[in-house]
């Protein structure tokens, strides 16, 4: 069961790990949802960046892992992920994957990044790693 709290070996609160998934593609977005529920997961869900924004900032504490898309639209990925590292200098930083179909630059501040599409242990080993503490530059690309 998923319920590794951020950095730590202790259970999030409620012995669950709270993922806030946001992307613009709906039926990949309930997939992702669906597994990660039947895998033990409270999961929050946004259609684009503006809407995961306002969802985080009701709560910047809240999640334990965000796992973003990165083109959207009205609020890119790469541009959430920005707001949120802003937040996150007071709140704790969030440990964010990015998930997406096209190539991505390594200039950003994502924990991890999973190419689209990804399967579900690769899904599973990102957050793993996220949430276990490894150092960012451990991680890598995965996905073909």
């Amino acid at each position: 069961m998923l319920n590794l709290k951020w950095g730590t070996n202790q259970p999030a609160a409620g012995g669950q790990l709270n993922v806030l998934i946001v992307d613009d593609n709906l039926g990949f977005m309930r997939m992702v949802e669906r597994y990660l529920v039947m895998k033990g997961a409270q999961v929050t869900t946004a259609g684009d960046g503006r809407q995961g924004w306002e969802i985080f900032l009701e709560n910047p504490n809240a999640f334990d892992v965000a796992l973003v898309d990165i083109q959207m639209p009205v609020m890119s990925g790469v541009e959430l992920l920005t707001r949120i590292r802003e937040c996150s200098r007071e709140a704790g930083r969030l440990p964010v994957i990015a998930m997406s179909g096209a190539c991505i630059c390594d200039d950003h501040d994502f924990d991890s990044v999973l190419r689209k599409p990804f399967d579900f242990e690769r899904l599973l080993s990102a957050i793993k790693g996220v949430l276990s503490g490894e150092d960012r530059h451990d991680l890598m690309i995965m996905g073909e």
